[in-house]
């Protein structure tokens, strides 16, 4: 190395080759040690300004992680140590909202999976008839809240035939015979919401004469005056009014036995006075010859003058079993129906039987009057002409025979009013089968 590169270089002159590479050694070492001084600073003070964001980050992570999504989680909040999550405003209100509208869901089909399942298993076991008070007040609460979505009834497509009404009033009529209060709740739940349960109100109505639970009295009497709705029956406007009767009759009945005589008799006296109920004439008695309310006889004396030969001749039966009236009077009033009714048929009704379909019932040529109100009529005096042939048998009367006699020789075929076999019956019962 020459002298004046080590001058340029800032060596002092004079000084040997070793001096200089010694200092120079140490010039370089103490450089180096200076940089990696420096680097490890800056490096730890960039490490340090960004934690703060870097732990932000992983926060925001973990919270998205940690938040319950709206429409699928399962409402638990609880981390894995069992510590509770703090859940954010928003989610909570979506969770809960979403709670409700699972909570209005279950409302409408009223039945979990569960019970679904359970009651089908059952129904599937049950034989109609033989039924247990457990039975029927469980299975009628999970029928009560399932209305018409069981799916036992929409699978088998039963819905329609009668089916579910049926077992509802066998399930009401269980509860009722044993006077289960709890049974009671569950039926006062049907009366509460009367438009979704039209076809059971009838047994329902009438099942509170065996409860026997004088709390239903104001209930009832909201029957009275209720109104089908008629959305849902506007092509069947008179079954609508004759179910609208039978649904006041039923509520009268139970009235009148829970001791609300005041409201009850008017109404049982217009049905079987308006409307020939023979029903409202039975509603009067507890049994046989058991007036419930004195004042019930007045209906049923009035029942006598009925233009209606069936009203006429179950109030006679009424009253001689309740000593009313004697057996002469109680025979009187049975004859002169039967001599009424003997010789009619279908035209006496303007009414014909369809050539076309088996016993079915027509107008005749010509007749222009309401079908079901004639053969509504015509039915009736049947039952009527059934009935008087029957009591008159009971009475062993002689002075029946004559008239049976002519209606088992003449009324050989359907269309007639009274018939034969009925005949044979009562003079059966009075002969003791010699004629």
């Amino acid at each position: 190395m020459d002298r004046t590169l080590l001058e340029t270089r800032g060596h002092k002159k004079g000084t040997s080759l070793l001096q200089v590479s010694e200092k120079h050694f140490v010039m370089k070492t103490t450089v180096i040690l200076f940089s990696i001084m420096m680097m490890c600073f800056l490096f730890s003070g960039c490490q340090r300004g960004k934690e703060p964001g870097q732990k932000k980050e992983i926060n925001v992570q973990t919270e998205k992680i940690e938040q319950p999504m709206p429409l699928k989680a399962k409402p638990d909040f609880q981390s894995k140590q069992g510590e509770k999550q703090l859940i954010p405003p928003k989610v909570k209100e979506l969770v809960e909202e979403k709670k409700k509208e699972k909570s209005v869901e279950i409302g409408k089909v009223g039945l979990t999976e569960k019970e679904q399942k359970e009651f089908s298993s059952w129904r599937d076991k049950w034989d109609g008839r033989t039924l247990t008070e457990e039975n029927a007040h469980k299975y009628l609460s999970i029928l009560v809240r399932g209305s018409n979505t069981v799916k036992w009834y929409s699978d088998r497509e039963l819905w329609g035939t009668g089916i579910f009404e049926d077992d509802i009033c066998k399930f009401v009529d269980l509860l009722a015979s044993s006077k289960s209060k709890e049974g009671y709740k569950l039926v006062a739940k049907i009366l509460e919401n009367p438009d979704e349960w039209v076809s059971n109100l009838k047994c329902v109505l009438g099942s509170m004469k065996s409860f026997g639970m004088k709390e239903s009295v104001p209930l009832l009497r909201k029957y009275l005056d209720y109104k089908l709705p008629r959305d849902n029956f506007p092509e069947h406007e008179k079954s609508t009014k004759d179910l609208e009767m039978s649904i006041k009759l039923e509520a009268a009945g139970s009235l009148l036995a829970l001791g609300d005589a005041d409201t009850a008799l008017p109404v049982l006296d217009e049905l079987a006075e308006k409307e020939g109920s023979v029903r409202a004439l039975y509603y009067l008695f507890s049994g046989p010859g058991k007036i419930i309310d004195e004042k019930g006889y007045k209906v049923v004396e009035k029942a006598l003058n009925n233009p209606k030969f069936e009203v006429k001749i179950i109030a006679a039966m009424l009253l001689l079993d309740a000593k009313k009236i004697n057996k002469e009077k109680a025979e009187e009033i049975a004859l002169e129906i039967l001599q009424e009714l003997k010789d009619k048929t279908l035209k006496d009704y303007g009414l014909t039987y369809d050539p076309k379909g088996v016993a079915k019932v027509i107008l005749m040529p010509g007749v222009n009057i309401d079908l079901k109100k004639a053969h509504d009529q015509e039915k009736s005096d049947g039952r009527a002409c059934e009935y008087t042939m029957s009591f008159l048998g009971s009475l062993k009367s002689k002075k029946a025979l004559p008239i049976l006699r002519h209606i088992e020789k003449n009324n050989t075929e359907w269309w007639y009013t009274c018939w034969n076999n009925h005949a044979k019956e009562a003079l059966l019962a009075i002969e003791g089968g010699e004629k």
